[in-house]
C-alpha cells in the first residue's frame, strides 16, 4: 500500500500528491537524460530501477514531461536524493507532522487538523 490514498483523503491536492506519485517515473527519467545521475544511485536504487522498468525511452520521456507536475516531481526526486547522504541529520517525525498540519490547515482553510 502506498501513502497516496492517505494523502488524498487528508485533503492534499495534486500539487502535493502528483510529484509524490511520479517519484519512480522521475528517477527513470533522470537516469535516461542525465549521464551523471545513474552512477550516483545506491545499489538498492539501481536494483529497484531495473524492477521499475529501467531508464525511460523517448516516448516515455515525452509523456512524463507533458504531465503538469513533471518539473515538481523532478525537483522532489533531487531533494530525496540529497536526503540520502550518510551522516546527514534528519529532524524527528514530529517536525514533519507539524509542517503537514500547517499545510492542511492552510489548504483547507479549516481549523487545525490533528495528524498523530
Amino acid at each position: 500500500m502506498t501513502a497516496l490514498p492517505l494523502l488524498r483523503a487528508g485533503g492534499l491536492g495534486p500539487a502535493v500528491v502528483e510529484p509524490i506519485r511520479l517519484h519512480v517515473a522521475a528517477k527513470r527519467y533522470l537516469v535516461s537524460t542525465d549521464p551523471a545521475y545513474g552512477p550516483g544511485l545506491s545499489d538498492a536504487s539501481r536494483h529497484s530501477l531495473a524492477l521499475q522498468g529501467g531508464p525511460m525511452n523517448a516516448e516515455e520521456r515525452l509523456l512524463f514531461m507533458a504531465h503538469p507536475q513533471a518539473s515538481a516531481a523532478l525537483q522532489l526526486r533531487r531533494w530525496d536524493d540529497l536526503a540520502k547522504r550518510p551522516g546527514m541529520r534528519t529532524p524527528p517525525l514530529g517536525y514533519y507532522l507539524v509542517l503537514l498540519e500547517e499545510l492542511l490547515r492552510d489548504t483547507q482553510g479549516a481549523e487545525r487538523v490533528r495528524i498523530a
